[in-house]
């Protein structure tokens, strides 16, 4: 399986799987004009980002054909980058106080992975199927590699 994105006739991005034997199918949206695929496992779950209704971008996660918005955390826009075999999501939201933080989303819940004492930002990576979860922490030109270990369910 491969994931990406494709402009439309109406210069629209939209997310695709493309399948060998079953060629390029179109992922939608939820509920508005683009999105974006940025990764996808072995379980065939995809995930990347969507255009609500209102024309926010959230995490979406593309599973057995379904569309799942995956919320923020109190912010407006959010992004997945990354899935693991369990299912696992991760990616980046913008909070309540408009900071961007990396989150894991499980079990129909979305988790700040958070930032510095002090404010900053976060930004994630990638995700192993151990749950070990990679990013940056910082403010500005200050930013660390950061390693994450979620615990088994």
């Amino acid at each position: 399986v491969v994931v990406g994105s494709s402009e439309t006739a109406d210069h629209n991005s939209r997310a695709f799987a493309w399948r060998a034997g079953r060629g390029m199918t179109d992922l939608g949206t939820l509920g508005g004009s683009s999105s974006r695929a940025a990764a996808v496992n072995d379980r065939g779950d995809v995930v990347g980002s969507a255009a609500t209704a209102d024309g926010v971008g959230h995490a979406v996660l593309w599973r057995r054909g379904r569309a799942i918005d995956l919320g923020t955390l109190g912010g407006l826009v959010s992004w997945a980058t990354a899935v693991n075999e369990r299912g696992q999501v991760v990616g980046v939201s913008e909070t309540a106080v408009g900071e961007r933080h990396a989150f894991l989303w499980q079990d129909g819940h979305m988790v700040d992975l958070g930032a510095l004492v002090g404010g900053g930002e976060s930004t994630v990576t990638d995700i192993n199927e151990r749950g070990q979860i990679v990013g940056t922490v910082g403010a500005g030109a200050d930013q660390r590699a950061v390693l994450w270990t979620v615990r088994s369910r």
